[in-house]
């Protein structure tokens, strides 16, 4: 089964977020990517996990800096005006082509209706470029926004 296959299949699977991405961690180790890609991808999480990257993250809850990124066409999005409007949903995309992303991406938007019932606002931030940041809009079918932070100084 080819990579677009595998993913149509789990995508349609009906699992919750945590099933599809096992499933598709399953699917590369096992059956999608050459040993020798798969023991890269082991070794760089191991690192990053080592790392501690994950406790110098800011945590639920925290203030995070007030920025201002583009929109994929070009229009700024500033933070502190959209907390004018109530709390704000952040989520880091690597971009259009990872698919662990993708299903990310498309969960945020299935529970996108009861973030904003709540009264909060929801938006990515990518380094990736405009036209795959209105492409991944596309085709995860966002109702968000996908803002650009290019060179990462906002995910830094």
């Amino acid at each position: 089964m080819t990579l677009q296959q595998t993913l149509a299949t789990i995508a349609k699977s009906g699992l919750p977020l945590q099933g599809k991405l096992d499933a598709l961690k399953y699917e590369f180790d096992n059956n999608l990517a050459p040993p020798a890609a798969v023991e890269v991808l082991h070794r760089s999480t191991d690192e990053l996990i080592a790392s501690g990257a994950q406790d110098r993250a800011l945590k639920v809850g925290s203030i995070a800096p007030e920025f201002t990124l583009p929109d994929p066409d070009g229009n700024p999005v500033s933070s502190k005006v959209l907390l004018e409007y109530g709390p704000l949903v952040v989520t880091f995309y690597r971009g259009a082509w990872c698919p662990f992303c993708n299903f990310d991406l498309s969960a945020l938007e299935e529970a996108r209706s009861e973030i904003e019932a709540r009264g909060a606002t929801l938006v990515a931030i990518s380094q990736q470029t405009a036209p795959n940041s209105r492409k991944s809009q596309r085709q995860n079918g966002l109702g968000f926004p996908i803002l650009g932070d290019h060179g990462g100084e906002i995910a830094a």
